[in-house]
Parts: structure tokens; sequence; C-alpha cells
């Protein structure tokens, strides 16, 4: 009869592909509740330190395919700072598998005609930006370049934007020593956060142009109070200005956006001076809008459009200190800068389609080739892509939607790049209680996986191929079957679109470490003879007794009841595992506290009943959807 043990290892090998690679969520009411917790997201087997998001599709980004990848840089309460790179499914392409501080800005961006993954990295502690280096890396994940401030200064968070002159603009915070006797007469020597922005060489290093909001704004123009943040004094220094984006045109002249100010200025690239501001206390156009293309608040990501006859910008209509709607929103507004006095019109906005989501920091919009609109919503975990015209088409949640404001999941820029990813490591190949699990971190190319054996390690062997399986998700994996008979040694081939072999594992020695029953196989010749030795045993346990008239079916028949019984309470109890009994985070619920601020359109959202999920949509197929969230091995 068959062991305890052996039903065990079979019933444990169920729950490890229970484990597996999860798929994002679709329309699920139970992660809009935050039955799952506020951050759902996953680890995986075949490569230690690296997890990735759950994102919940309320409008799936299959239907916004184009062949371009997602970059965020998700932080926040619960959500711990990495870079990743997905797919229009949601699966993991690329991140990290280590802490490499606050990360910022993640993006792909053209040098000198080659793409390059581009963030900022360091330490976002200091006042509401940073203090750090900006990154360059190849499409081998490969660091390219390591970009810091010119002139002994520190590279901030919010910007670093390569020109068509393969330069870098670079937004940059100081505390100063600066007369604020006008606010306080106590302030003669007071203290200010100073806003820089550099144009950097990025073969030097050097600075090829510097701006100070100090040298050019007046105090007064700042909406935030000098005692409202910070009262100046030594030790405290104020953020008037609060620079968060700067681009250029091709006159060489600079748009540069003040969040403190409201106001989006022009800056001459020769002399520094403010060639015009849009918005706030000393705006100089015209609104044809009836106002609403001047008044906006904590605006992030102000970039030119439409040949720099428009600029767009992700409009937070709010900051940490006031809020002037209640709702953020993507703005496009034409300017006609030749016209006396010029002029400024609204021409398009767009907002999320189920909730009013208010974002008091950070945000992108991003125009896509397509036409197309990416926004991120920066304090707020959740992506959406609207057609130009401002419906939405695609929406993603990083987050329980009844966490919606409460910071739990945030993602500074969201953007969607092509990109092409050729690691230099090797194929991840791991060997858990009788489950293959293979990955490759960055690869991007990979349709599917071989799993070859051979009789030695030496990868210039004679390899025999014993399973061919399509890459789905980040993970794939494959469980040996009764009987299949492998060699001591295991490898896994990255196969491309064409069968083309991109890339191998090393080769992994199945055998150290592995108990190998027999009914997976032999292992070696060491495994050959345990086999033979068990089938031995079980065969003698298995002889009739004398009084007995038996045909073979009787021993064989009890060894399945066995199997079957206990077998298949194991599995009931690996079905119970994967239920979401492990919920976390029910006082974020519906019913809690955390929704006393919802208003009736938010709650007849969050209130959407679960979606009957089919098999494509759930972890695996035959395993229930609901399986734990979180993932720790």
């Amino acid at each position: 009869m068959y062991s305890l043990f052996f039903v065990c290892l079979v019933a444990f090998s169920w729950l490890a592909i229970c484990l597996a690679d999860q798929q994002a969520f679709v329309n699920d009411g139970h992660y809009n509740h935050g039955d799952y917790g506020s951050y759902p997201h996953q680890t995986f087997f075949s490569r230690d330190g690296i997890e990735a998001p759950r994102p919940n599709f309320m409008k799936p980004f299959t239907n916004c395919d184009d062949g371009s990848l997602l970059f965020v840089s998700l932080r926040g309460n619960v959500a711990e700072s990495r870079p990743y790179v997905l797919d229009a499914t949601g699966s993991l392409i690329w991140t990290v598998d280590h802490r490499i501080g606050e990360v910022y800005n993640l993006q792909v961006q053209e040098y000198r005609g080659k793409p390059y993954i581009t963030y900022w990295a360091g330490d976002d502690s200091v006042g509401g930006h940073g203090a750090g280096s900006y990154y360059m890396l190849d499409e081998h994940y490969d660091e390219f370049k390591k970009i810091d401030a010119a002139n002994n200064l520190d590279a901030d968070l919010h910007d670093f934007r390569i020109t068509p002159d393969n330069t870098a603009l670079i937004t940059i915070y100081e505390i100063i020593e600066a007369d604020l006797s006008r606010l306080n007469p106590d302030l003669v020597q007071g203290e200010i956060w100073d806003s820089l922005f550099q144009e950097i060489d990025l073969e030097t290093g050097e600075a090829i142009f510097q701006w100070r909001a100090s040298e050019h704004v007046a105090w007064e123009e700042a909406y935030l109070d000098i005692n409202e943040q910070a009262d100046g004094m030594k030790g405290r220094p104020w953020d008037f200005y609060h620079i968060n984006t700067v681009d250029k045109d091709p006159a060489g002249n600079y748009l540069v956006s003040g969040r403190f100010t409201r106001s989006i200025m022009c800056v001459s690239g020769t002399t520094g001076e403010i060639l015009w501001r849009l918005g706030g206390k000393n705006n100089n156009f015209t609104d044809l809008s009836g106002g609403a293309a001047t008044t906006f608040a904590g605006q992030h990501d102000t970039q030119w459009a439409d040949d720099f006859t428009a600029i767009t910008f992700f409009d937070n209509r709010a900051d940490w200190f006031t809020q002037i709607d209640s709702k953020s929103a993507g703005a496009k507004i034409t300017l006609n800068t030749s016209a006396s006095p010029p002029t400024a019109a609204l021409t398009q906005t767009y907002l999320h389609p189920a909730l009013d989501i208010l974002s008091i920091s950070q945000g992108s919009m991003q125009t896509l080739p397509s036409g197309n609109v990416l926004l991120g919503y920066g304090f707020n975990g959740v992506v959406t892509e609207f057609s130009p015209e401002g419906v939405a088409l695609c929406d993603a949640f990083f987050e329980a939607s009844a966490s919606v404001g409460s910071g739990d999941v945030q993602t500074y820029r969201a953007f969607k790049n092509r990109w092409t990813g050729w690691p230099s490591a090797p194929v991840d190949l791991v060997l858990r209680d009788g489950v293959f699990y293979v990955s490759w971190l960055g690869a991007t190319e990979v349709r599917a996986w071989e799993l070859r054996t051979g009789s030695g390690a030496e990868a210039e062997g004679v390899w025999t191929t014993f399973a061919h399986l399509p890459k789905d998700g980040f993970e794939s994996h494959y469980a040996l079957q009764p009987n299949q008979r492998i060699q001591r040694w295991v490898r896994a081939v990255a196969l491309g679109a064409d069968g083309a072999e991109l890339g191998a594992s090393v080769s992994v020695d199945v055998a150290e470490g592995e108990t190998m029953w027999y009914v997976h196989g032999p292992v070696g010749d060491e495994a050959e003879a345990e086999a033979a030795a068990q089938a031995e045993l079980v065969k003698g346990a298995e002889e009739p007794e004398e009084e007995q008239v038996d045909d073979g079916s009787l021993g064989a028949t009890s060894a399945v009841v066995a199997i079957v019984g206990v077998g298949g309470m194991l599995v009931v109890i690996g079905m119970l595992v994967c239920m979401p009994g492990w919920r976390r985070g029910a006082n974020e619920s519906i019913d809690g506290k955390r929704m006393s601020f919802v208003d009736e359109e938010r709650a007849a959202f969050l209130k959407r009943e679960p979606d009957e999920m089919s098999e494509d949509d759930g972890a695996e197929v035959g395993i229930s959807t609901a399986t734990p969230v979180v993932l720790h091995r």
C-alpha cells in the first residue's frame, strides 16, 4: 500500500501549484471592498526576493494593448517602494530583488537613439521632495549611467527628462537663507527650500544651465502660507514654490511648474527671466474658458503638446492644505502666446468614470502615440487610459477602492512605453515538492519554455526535452507526472515566438535535497535502486492471504481507497487554505469606519457584487479563484 508520506507529497505538490503565479483580478468586488487587504500582491518560487502587485482591472488593459508595457513605481503606507514593469495582463516583467531606496519616475527614455529605463532612487523624507540619484539601465538591466546634480547639490525626485539635445533636465531643492521680513518682520534671516532646475550634459555631468525660483519669483506669489507648512525659522525652511516639472521647447526656453504658486511659467533659456505665467496670482493669459484654463491647484507633470501649441498636466485640484474641487483630472490647454494679450482655452479634461478620486499629491498625464491619454493618480494607486475624447477605456486599481484616499498605495507617475529586455542573468529554475518553477526576470520576448534533462551538468552535453509549456504570466510551472523518467540534471530553455532559443538556466541537480519517489520516475542510479526496493515492498505487502482467493485487484483497490480517502482529505484542506480565509484588512470594508466619507455614487460602486469568474480569470485552471492574495513562502 502507498505510504502516507507519498500521499502527502502528492497533495502538497497540488498545493504548490495553487500557490504559483497568480493572475490579475478582473472587476472583483471582494478586491474593491478590501477583503484581500489594501495591497494585494504575491511572491514567487523561482526567484527569491521579488514580489509583484495583483491589480484589479475594472476595465482590462488588454483592451488597450498596443505592445507597450506599464511602468509604475509603487509606494505608500503598505506598499514597499519598488519599480515594476507589467504587461497588459498585469503580469510581472521586471522589478528589483532588493530595496534600492524610494523609487520614482520609472519610465523609458531615449538617449542617442537608444532606449533606456530611467528612474530616481534615494531618500524622499526631506519635506515632500528628495535627495538621491537618477539611473539609466540598458536592455540587459545593467547600469549605463548614474546621474547626480551638478554644483554639489542633491538630485530631486520630481523630474528627470532627457531632451532631443541628449541633455537631461532635473529638479533640485536646496535650503538657503532668505530675507522673509516682508512676510514676518522677525524673519530677516529666515530659511526657505529653494526650487532649482539644471540642464545637465549627460556626457560630462556638468550643468549647462541652472535656474533658481528665489531669484525670479516673489514670496507673495505663494498660496502656501508661511505658517501653514513651516514658519521659515532656522531649521524649519518654507517651501514657497515647490518645483515638480521642467520641459524645454525648440527655442531653448523652459516650461516650469510650481505647485505652491499654482502656476506654470515659461523661463528664458538665456536670461532665466519669466516670459509668461499661466495661472496663479500673476497670470498673463486671457482665459477663453471662463476661468477653467487658468484655475488649477497642485498640478503635476506639465509638458508641451501639439507641436508646442498646447500643454498637458495632471490637475490635482488640491494639495496638502487646500482643495478647489472634489476630483482630480487630466487637463489639456491650448495656448496662443502670439496674441496680445496671450490666450488660453481648456480643450479637454479626463475624469475617472466611477469614483471621485482626489489626489492631494503626485500624479501624471501621458499622451500616447495613439492619441490616447494615460493618467496615473499619484497619491492613489489607480491608472486609467482614456480615448483622446476623454472616454475611459482601461482602468487598473493597485489598491482596494475602499482604500482610495488613504495613501496606502501610491504611484508618483505611471507610463506606458515600448521596451525589449534581454537580461544578462540566466533563466531561473527551481524544483519544489515535485514541481518545477521557471521564470526569467526582465525578459520580454519569451513565449514558451522547454525543460530538458541530462546525465551531466555541462550545457554542451546531451539533453532530452521532457516538457514543453507556454509562458503563462511571470512564473510558469510543471508538475512531474506519474512514472515520468528524468535524469539527474535539468535545465530550462526559453523559446521565442519563432521557437528560437533565447536563453537557459544553469543546470539544476534535481537529486540534491529532493526525495524523488518512484511515482515521479527514477532520478539517477541511486533513485533507480530505491524505486526498485520500494516496488518490492509494495509487492510483498499485496500478497494474498492463504484463505483468500484474490486476482490482484483487492490490494490495488485498498491502495486506491487509501489514496482517495487521505489524499481527498488533504486536497479539501488545501482548497480551504486557498479560500479567502486569509483575508486581511477587514477594518477597511464598506461597513468600516474608513467608509464614512464615501458619497452615494462611490458607495454604489463599492457595493458591486463580485462577478462570476471564469477559469481564465482565476489563479489556475481547475483551482479556486479565491486563492490567498498575499503569497509568502
